[in-house]
């Protein structure tokens, strides 16, 4: 069993304390329990901190007070009227309102009443060396290892389409349709076109997040002589790890409902950068796995890596927009290596053999996760190392 704690201190926070524990019960040579529990913390950064007030531009998908919209033809339609009323739409121009802007003018500032992130991680699992006798089973193994981490008090991004969304009760955060309201007050519009002329983006600490879900890794190997080839041909191995996430709950503004994005690409909006952009955080997939199938000879080695990349929704408009998901995405790479001498090292190898492209999301036109899928297609690499000790 391993304990440890700290106690810091900050100048506009106090005093915090994170600690952790860990247990290890190695029952025998072949099998092994392990748990832990971690307390965590994250200290806003300099930037969601003194950030100046920035403009930038702030992505909106409709504006409540076009004549085509949702929130006019619902049972609250004269309540929105006259709240865009009062938020300065022309009366005049309500019957034919429709603007036709998706990105407004916006303004991004720091705050210094943010408080520390905290996080609690539990994770417990296995590990399974059997030893068989079997020449090609004694290089098995397998581990397991369920995780579980919950942050609370999320640095949150408040989005411009979140601010109107709650302006107009579109979940809650205005039910008496009042102009003098919280996200009402975040908004300015010009009198004479209706139009929003700035939207007010700002973080707090209003974000929860909680994710569970299985690691999974798995070795093989074994030498082609134990079925019955030659002591020199070589030998095979195969490794995986996979993960499955089981859940990925996200909550950020008050009165919009929590999202799972576990299995769905999707902008969690959870910060914005300097200029105001959301620090997108897109790719979710259930599953993901990396497998290498290896093969080995004296001084030569090569491996064949498979990278599997799960199916996904597409919540970038929502989880009830119905656009198009992703599917499934395999990659295939290639390397080898001579050992020349005992000095010299030479090695070569492809990256994504099929020279597949990335997966662009419907309606966003050339929109991928750049981390997540590969964007430069097929590369080449040669490398010689040379050990001149």
């Amino acid at each position: 069993m391993d304990g440890a704690g700290r106690h810091s201190s900050y100048d506009l926070f106090g005093g915090v304390n994170t600690w952790k524990a860990d247990l290890h019960w190695q029952v025998n040579s072949t099998v092994m329990f392990r748990a832990g529990f971690d307390r965590a913390l994250r200290a806003p950064s300099l930037q969601e901190l003194y950030n100046p007030k920035i403009r930038a531009g702030a992505a909106i998908s409709s504006d409540p007070c076009a004549y085509n919209s949702p929130y006019r033809a619902g049972a609250a339609a004269a309540q929105v009227v006259s709240l865009c009323e009062a938020q300065g739409v022309p009366a005049a121009f309500l019957g034919s309102f429709l603007p036709s802007l998706v990105d407004v003018p916006g303004v991004i500032d720091g705050n210094l009443g943010l408080k520390p992130e905290v996080g609690n991680t539990y994770s417990a699992g296995f590990v399974l060396t059997p030893h068989f006798e079997g020449a090609m089973a004694r290089e098995l193994g397998v581990s397991v290892d369920y995780f579980h981490i919950k942050l609370t008090g999320a640095i949150a991004g408040v989005s411009a389409q979140n601010i109107i969304t709650n302006c107009f009760n579109g979940a809650g955060g205005n039910p008496t349709y009042d102009v003098n309201n919280f996200y009402c007050g975040q908004i300015t519009r010009d009198p004479t076109t209706g139009y929003i002329s700035s939207a007010n983006q700002f973080s707090q600490n209003i974000g929860a997040f909680t994710t569970d879900g299985v690691d999974v890794e798995g070795h093989w190997g074994f030498a082609l002589s134990s079925v019955g080839l030659s002591e020199r041909a070589g030998k095979i191995t195969l490794r995986s790890y996979v993960t499955y996430l089981r859940s990925l709950v996200v909550a950020g503004v008050p009165g919009i409902p929590a999202v799972d994005y576990a299995g769905a690409f999707g902008d969690t909006t959870t910060a914005f950068a300097a200029d105001g952009s959301s620090l997108a955080d897109l790719s979710h997939p259930k599953w993901k796995a990396n497998t290498t199938f290896g093969y080995s000879v004296g001084p030569v080695s090569a491996a064949l890596h498979w990278r599997y990349i799960g199916t996904q929704k597409n919540f970038l408009n929502g989880p009830d927009s119905g656009d198009p998901g992703i599917p499934s995405f395999n990659y295939f790479d290639f390397d080898a290596t001579w050992h020349a001498t005992s000095r010299i090292e030479v090695s070569a190898g492809l990256t994504n053999l099929a020279d597949k492209k990335p997966p662009l999301i419907a309606g966003w036109g050339d929109v991928t996760d750049a981390p997540t899928y590969d964007i430069i297609g097929r590369t080449y690499h040669v490398g010689v190392k040379a050990n001149l000790n």
